[in-house]
């Protein structure tokens, strides 16, 4: 358990180090929670996982200092138990944080950290829950049976072509591509599933240009502009987001410069009537996290610098 990004267990110089005793317990806590790398939920209190073979004196500590907790398992894998605890600073810091929206020193400073230590940022309620329901509804639904829906492609993008390459054959579906007269790289998009799990029927939608993964990170800002017009063009919602003030004035004040957003994938989370076809193999079993709660997941950079 710590605020760091190691997903497979403890290095073994920390796992050497668990509490042993209640007094080890709180001091571990203490120090962890000082850290400030850990996930903070409503109200800004911090999210701690723990694992069911952790030590009792751990897990007793958690549950007493718990608001309220979780317990997650998903395809018959247990991935532990999240603690959101309970602070006497809780309400303060949360008005100063602003919900990563406001103007408070603490907020800035978070966000600033979260962002060159490439960890994920969650804005809550910047944009409606609702908007674009039903255009990403059909979407998810065309995703599923290897197809597209008509899309208004800006000017200067030709119209998309099915194409037959697959870079990871056990997960990508179906993908397209095209050209812009804005840069010379290849454009494209493709539906995946998510993971190699024989029921999986998840899927993504997402953009970019050239190889992969080689062209990912081009540093021709040609490029990206033109793969961010796109996905404007396909994903529901990308344009609003791109524009949201409180969205652009945030990653403005992280890069020092105006924003461009690029690399968009969209995500449809298993409830879809088109069943995913049946996979061969089984994606590897991996040990459960057992750090803090990292609420986005992931490392993705967001925006890159104009110019850069």
């Amino acid at each position: 358990m710590s605020g760091h990004e190691e997903q497979d267990g403890f290095p073994p110089d920390q796992e050497a180090g668990l509490p042993e005793s209640a007094v080890d317990a709180e001091s571990w806590l203490a120090e962890l929670l000082a850290e400030g790398t850990v996930a903070r939920g409503d109200a800004a209190r911090p999210i701690v996982q723990a694992a069911p073979d952790d030590p009792p004196e751990v897990l007793a500590l958690l549950e007493g200092r718990a608001r309220r907790h979780l317990r997650l398992t998903r395809r018959g894998i247990e991935h532990g138990t999240w603690y959101e605890l309970e602070v006497p600073d809780a309400a303060a810091v949360a008005e100063d944080r602003g919900s990563l929206r406001g103007t408070g020193d603490a907020a800035r400073t978070e966000l600033l950290e979260r962002f060159r230590a490439d960890r994920p940022i969650v804005l809550r309620g910047v944009v409606s829950p609702g908007a674009h329901g039903d255009e990403g509804l059909a979407l998810g639904e065309a995703l599923c049976t290897g197809s597209l829906p008509p899309a208004q492609l800006p000017p200067g993008i030709a119209p998309l072509l099915p194409s037959d390459a697959r870079p990871d054959p056990p997960r990508d579906r179906a993908r397209w591509t095209t050209r812009s007269q804005g840069c010379g790289l290849e454009l494209w998009a493709k539906a995946s599933l998510l993971s190699d799990h024989e029921d999986e029927r998840s899927w993504r939608l997402r953009v970019s240009a050239g190889r992969e993964p080689e062209d990912e990170g081009c540093r021709d800002d040609a490029v990206h502009r033109e793969v961010a017009r796109l996905a404007e063009a396909l994903l529901p919602g990308a344009a609003r987001i791109h524009g949201t003030p409180s969205i652009r004035g945030l990653v403005a004040s992280c890069v020092d410069g105006e924003p461009l957003f690029t690399q968009s994938i969209g995500y449809w989370n298993g409830r879809w009537s088109a069943p995913a076809p049946r996979r061969l193999r089984r994606a590897p079993r991996r040990r459960p996290a057992r750090r803090a709660l990292h609420p986005a997941g992931g490392q993705h950079r967001l925006a890159r610098r104009l110019g850069a």
